[in-house]
């Protein structure tokens, strides 16, 4: 009886806090915008501190992107460029241009704050709780037997 009163427990949980997951675009911001850096020229993209930034950007004209943590997460395709790292304090991405025409740059930075980032850890979590509780009124039905 007392693993079927966990299990019971575990698939509510799971239950709870998939629905607490449409309240997790309430703490984010999403930018995206379209700049055309001069040649030797920068555009800074500020963001918030404590947070999780996500920054992806394409361009015409290759460029360098600087003001990130060293431990950021870098991923390309040659086709789209991006950038995560958690923030703890507010910062500015400096995008420079170093060649000698204009570069034509698409941009998108989401930040994901405060409840936000606890739904996506509980969105990780919630199918292992059901699938927990389920498993254990299985096994609670199989004892009995």
């Amino acid at each position: 009886m007392r693993l079927f009163i966990i299990a019971v427990i575990l698939i509510i949980l799971g239950i709870l806090f998939l629905s607490l997951i449409p309240f997790a675009s309430q703490n984010s911001i999403r930018m995206s915008n379209k700049v055309v850096i001069l040649p030797h020229e920068s555009y800074t993209v500020p963001y918030k501190g404590n947070s999780e930034v996500l920054f992806s950007y394409n361009f015409s004209n290759p460029i360098k992107v600087y003001g990130y943590p060293s431990g950021a997460t870098t991923t390309n395709d040659s086709i789209l460029y991006v950038i995560c790292f958690f923030s703890s304090s507010p910062g500015k991405l400096i995008l420079c241009n170093a060649n000698n025409i204009s570069s034509t740059v698409y941009f998108t930075i989401y930040e994901a704050y405060g409840l936000a980032l606890d739904i996506e850890y509980m969105f990780v979590i919630s199918p292992i709780l059901i699938v927990s509780g389920v498993a254990l009124i299985i096994y609670s039905k199989l004892i009995k037997r």
